[in-house]
């Protein structure tokens, strides 16, 4: 897309949304259309990750492009899908896709089916980057790779690294970089763990929204 050089070229920040999984633990339709309090997943995600940043890239599979770009087109101009090279090739080929389109120093990675990701998090996770390639929450007992912000040339280059060695683990990515590992009630923020819940089934996607209902 010729709106690339939009996002790439503008501002400090740069979101990138990893929307091009196969989701097959949530069924034959795409997880990141289903929809949650009134909008898809994909356009909650891009609205938080927006929040803090100047521009948002969502990477994804050629045919999703088109029900992306479907849902999004109320969205600032500063969206843009990039599609991977190759259908299947996992989280890290779609995030070097992406961040060769862009030139932001920091890019905040988010995965699409996290609809509760906070933006003040995200921010403080920014802020977090100085003397690091990259700040990662751990939660649950594990990294969360895919809510996290990371300086983009150390990310872009740990991408082409892993990918010229065979690799497709993005934790393998995080192996070669220099990260601060935070917990997040180490940060100025009060996120609570249900941020971090990732929406692989229908049934967690239910759980969210019964939950959204009784706290009302």
């Amino acid at each position: 897309m010729t709106r690339y050089e939009t996002v790439s070229e503008a501002g400090s920040r740069t979101g990138v949304v990893l929307a091009g999984g196969r989701s097959v633990r949530f069924g034959e339709d795409d997880k990141a259309l289903a929809r949650f309090e009134g909008e898809t997943l994909l356009a909650r995600v891009v609205d938080r990750v927006g929040a803090v940043t100047d521009g948002v890239l969502v990477s994804c599979r050629a045919a999703q492009r088109r029900p992306f770009l479907r849902v999004l087109s109320d969205r600032p101009t500063g969206v843009c899908t990039v599609a991977d090279p190759v259908d299947d090739g996992g989280p890290v080929v779609g995030l070097a896709a992406a961040l060769r389109c862009c030139r932001a120093p920091t890019v905040v990675v988010v995965a699409c089916d996290n609809p509760l990701a906070s933006p003040a998090f995200l921010d403080a996770l920014c802020a977090g980057l100085a003397g690091h390639d990259g700040v990662v929450p751990y939660v649950g007992g594990t990294l969360r790779p895919l809510q996290a912000a990371f300086k983009r040339e150390a990310l872009e280059s740990a991408c082409l690294d892993s990918l010229a060695d065979g690799e497709r683990s993005v934790h393998e990515v995080l192996a070669r970089l220099d990260l601060l590992v935070v917990r997040p009630s180490a940060l100025p923020v009060d996120v609570a763990d249900r941020s971090f819940t990732d929406v692989n089934t229908r049934e967690t996607l239910g759980a969210l929204v019964r939950g959204k209902r009784s706290a009302r």
